[in-house]
């Protein structure tokens, strides 16, 4: 099973992502921001990473800009976010995300898709 950060500034995302994740016995740390995000990537490995994009201090894209540059092992991310702009999904596959999906959007269904990636990775 996967190793997997997820980065969400809104508790409530974030323990719905860990619960999900873990039914399906995957093992999951959490990141209130982006700033706990790059110090955890930084000092652990991880096989997946799920990025909200908009965080206050350092955003979502400041952490794929830092993966991007090479600054932490790179892993497979996933941006979920509120963000519906063709700019800010654009931004982020340029920058190496491998998914982007916007809120509200169903765990189970979600978990799924993440498997798939992984599963093809």
């Amino acid at each position: 099973m996967a190793r997997v950060l997820i980065v969400d500034d809104e508790p409530g995302i974030r323990v719905l992502l860990h619960m999900a994740l873990a039914e399906y016995g995957h093992t999951c740390e959490e990141a209130a921001d982006g700033s706990e995000a790059l110090t955890r990537l930084s000092s652990s490995n991880y096989d997946l990473v799920l990025l909200d994009l908009a965080m206050p201090a350092v955003s979502g894209l400041e952490v794929l800009e830092a993966l991007d540059s090479g600054q932490v092992d790179r892993p497979i991310v996933a941006v979920i976010t509120a963000q519906k702009t063709a700019e800010a999904h654009e931004r982020a596959k340029s920058l190496g995300c491998s998914l982007f999906v916007t809120k509200p959007f169903e765990p189970r269904h979600l978990v799924r898709r993440l498997e798939r990636l992984l599963d093809s990775a």
